[in-house]
């Protein structure tokens, strides 16, 4: 028998979801702790507010694309230019990496209610990626585990 999602998990992954399509090309653990970060209020008691894992997220994504010899806003205005004006801001179902599922899969993992909190523990417990982006952003990832863990 199949256990629908809790409403809160389903929450967070459409927060993600909503941040990536405006930020990405797909949802990575990156929009999880974007997500974990705009319904909860963990983060930011740490300095990391929503505001500024967005703009590490999207100066990651230029400087990745800038690596191929690409704009991301070369990208953003091809894409209006053939789909016309918001087609980059429009949900177009995005894929989502298989470390983001696999993050989702063990915060889920055994729990009724997946919580901002439940998330950014999975994320900081299961995800060298996601510890590295909190610790770019001055997280104590150690001591974030820790109180997530009590």
């Amino acid at each position: 028998m199949r256990r629908e999602p809790a409403r809160p998990a389903a929450a967070l992954f459409a927060c993600a979801c909503r941040e990536a399509e405006h930020l990405t090309l797909a949802v990575d653990v990156e929009h999880l702790v974007l997500a974990a970060a705009v319904l909860g209020d963990t983060l930011a008691r740490y300095g990391a507010d929503a505001e500024a894992i967005r703009t590490l997220i999207r100066a990651r994504e230029r400087d990745a694309l800038a690596s191929l010899g690409i704009s991301l806003d070369s990208v953003r205005h091809e894409l209006e230019e053939r789909h016309g004006e918001g087609a980059w801001s429009e949900p177009c179902g995005l894929p989502v990496s298989p470390e983001a599922k696999r993050v989702l899969h063990e915060a889920a993992h055994r729990r009724t209610t997946v919580t901002p909190d439940r998330l950014l523990l999975a994320l900081v417990e299961h995800s060298a990626r996601a510890r590295r982006l909190l610790f770019e952003l001055g997280v104590p990832v150690g001591t974030l585990r820790d109180e997530l863990r009590c």
